[in-house]
This record gives structure tokens, sequence and C-alpha cells, in this order.
């Protein structure tokens, strides 16, 4: 007699709408979404290994270089332009940047297929709570690029990119202030807290009390 077939229990997923309010329960704060080599990090590699050259290039065609001298009160005074560009010039200096950051990306391959959530550990923040102010859905896994091949008979047939592995991730922006911890994690996780939806845990509504809810890097009051 065969054994009877044992179903796989699977865990319902937790229902967090905005303005819940919801606990801790794994300390790991998103950081960035994406690529293992995104924009912003591809425009610091630009800037560190090329920035002189940008400006050797905007000084041959004198679209940006340094005034030439000009005499103060008797005295010669050379006047040198700011690096990076500032004011009007900043804008198109930034340009300049982000083109040469999109094609090291695209020679780069983004550094890898792999689309994941990079998060920092902050154990400080265990247990607390806290109110939900926004979400957001995305997406990871491994991409794959389109695809278009034509038959013996002349037919074409294809398929557009996607990710292969695809799982959906629900994260969750949190009420706190600014807190000096962000300022390595990428836009828009750069102001709020932001955590996975599998990270917290649901506080009922019905509860007789709810711990305090605190901003990120706020004390007590004594």
């Amino acid at each position: 007699m065969l054994p009877a077939k044992i179903e796989k229990s699977v865990q319902p997923k937790q229902v967090i709408r905005i303005d819940n309010r919801v606990q801790i329960t794994n300390p790991e704060f998103v950081a960035r979404v994406g690529y293992p080599l995104s924009f912003i990090q591809a425009c610091e590699i630009v800037k560190q290994k090329w920035d002189p050259l940008i400006g050797n290039m905007l000084g041959i065609t004198g679209l940006y270089k340094d005034e030439p001298d000009q005499i103060i009160c008797g005295m010669t005074c050379s006047i040198k332009t700011p690096w990076p560009p500032d004011g009007r010039y900043r804008k198109p200096y930034e340009k300049i940047v982000a083109g040469l950051a999109d094609m090291l990306l695209e020679k780069e391959g983004f550094g890898g297929k792999e689309r994941k959530i990079y998060t920092k550990t902050y154990d400080e923040f265990q247990g607390k709570v806290y109110q939900v102010v926004d979400k957001k859905i995305v997406k990871t896994g491994f991409y794959f690029p389109p695809w278009s091949q034509q038959s013996y008979e002349g037919g074409w047939d294809g398929g557009p990119g996607g990710l292969d592995k695809e799982e959906t991730h629900v994260l969750l922006f949190l009420s706190h202030w600014v807190s000096p911890k962000l300022e390595n994690h990428e836009p828009p996780y750069d102001t709020y807290l932001v955590i996975d939806r599998c990270n917290v845990k649901l506080m009922p509504k019905n509860i007789d009390y709810i711990p305090e809810i605190l901003p990120a890097g706020r004390k007590h009051a004594l």
C-alpha cells in the first residue's frame, strides 16, 4: 500500500497595509535593489578614473577653464575655476559623468546578471515597532535577454527578456527620521528605513499596548 501523499504546508504571507504597525523581527534593511554594479557606483568609478581627463577635455575645448589673470589693486591675480564644476556648469558636468557611467554599465554588463536586494543589518532596531508609511514591490532573479530566430520556412519567433527564478518582494517604508546610517543607501532607500515584509511581524490592532514608535537614531526623552 502506497503511503499517503504529504502536503507541504505553506505559510500565508502577511497582508500589511500603509498605516499598519509592524515589529522588526530581522533588522536587515534595504540599501539598494538591482544588479551588482549600480548607476551611482558607476558614476563614482568614472569620477575616480577619468575625472582629470574630463577636466583636460573641457580645458582644451575652452568650454570650461581658468580665467585669464586679472589686475586687482595693482596685483596680478590668477582666477582658478572650481573643480568639479559648480554653478551653471555643474549640470553639464554631471551629464558627462552620467553618459560615461551608462557606457561603463553597458560594457561591464551591470556587473552580473543577478538582480537582488542588497541589505545592511542594524541590530539596534531589533524588536522596535514602526508605522508603515509607504510600500514598494520589486522583482529579483537572473536576467535573460530577449531572443529571436528564423525557422527554415522563413518565419520568425522570439520572446522578450525577463528574470529567471523571479521572486516578488514587498518592501515597507517605515516611519522614522533620517538616520546617519542611511548615508550609504541609494535612493529611494536613503531617507526612510526600508525592510522586506518577511522581516517584520504585523502588530494586531486589538492589543492593549503598543511599544512607543521611535524614529531612527532618536533616544527616549529623559
